[in-house]
């Protein structure tokens, strides 16, 4: 007996699945399935307790599943190929959305940021990420103020290629401090690493190194 056919015997009703055709609301096309479960009631007295139920559903809605075609999204919008809707996301803003979410629910504050074939490239310590920023030293903006920006405050160490001191202090840190490991693909991370000395550059000499670390900082959202 199946999970459907006992469930239609206890409750007096049977229940259905049909999947039914998603379309893009901007382009029509279509893109895959949604799961449509819909239950046949054959007992009036638990027809009754069901319509209960669906009102209860209606209140909370159910969480649907879906089939998605392969190869068939993507993150253009219409026929502008170069509109990205993805395009306010790098690698810097996913780390700093990692860093800012576990710091948050785990309190952890140090990070190695490591390539999928598990180089560490990166220490990252948190140093604030209650903060803002505004300037008119970023490249190519013509020395444009910009607006108030919010970012994180860390200091970091470059530890790719990874020379004697720093296999010393990847290992120091992992004895220390069980520091929580971020992995991106090599090339992503170094373009942390070329973000990250991009925004020391931005700060006084006199600011820009901390007991033997760089300070840096790290955009939510990316430049244009």
């Amino acid at each position: 007996m199946s999970a459907n056919d006992a469930y239609g015997k206890v409750s007096g009703c049977k229940t259905n699945t049909e999947w039914m055709p998603v379309s893009c609301t901007g382009c029509h096309e279509g893109l895959g399935l949604i799961e449509n479960t819909i239950d046949a009631v054959e007992d009036s007295h638990e027809g009754c307790e069901r319509e209960g139920e669906r009102g209860r559903e209606r209140e909370n809605p159910k969480i649907y599943n879906y089939k998605l075609f392969k190869h068939r999204l993507s993150t253009a919008i219409g026929a502008n190929e170069d509109y990205n809707t993805l395009k306010i996301f790098s690698a810097e803003t996913l780390c700093a959305a990692n860093i800012l979410s576990t710091s948050q629910m785990h309190t952890i504050f140090k990070y190695h940021i490591c390539s999928s074939d598990g180089r560490v490239f990166l220490q990252i310590s948190l140093l604030n990420w209650d903060t803002t920023m505004q300037t008119n030293l970023i490249p190519g903006n013509n020395l444009k103020l910009t607006a108030m920006t919010p970012i994180l405050k860390v200091l970091y160490r470059v530890c790719e290629p990874l020379t004697e001191e720093a296999k010393k202090n990847v290992d120091l840190w992992n004895a220390k401090f069980s520091p929580r490991n971020l992995t991106f693909f090599a090339g992503e991370c170094r373009e942390l690493v070329a973000g990250l000395q991009k925004t020391t550059n931005l700060m006084p000499e006199s600011k820009r190194d901390f007991r033997g670390f760089s300070v840096g900082f790290l955009q939510f959202v990316a430049e244009d």
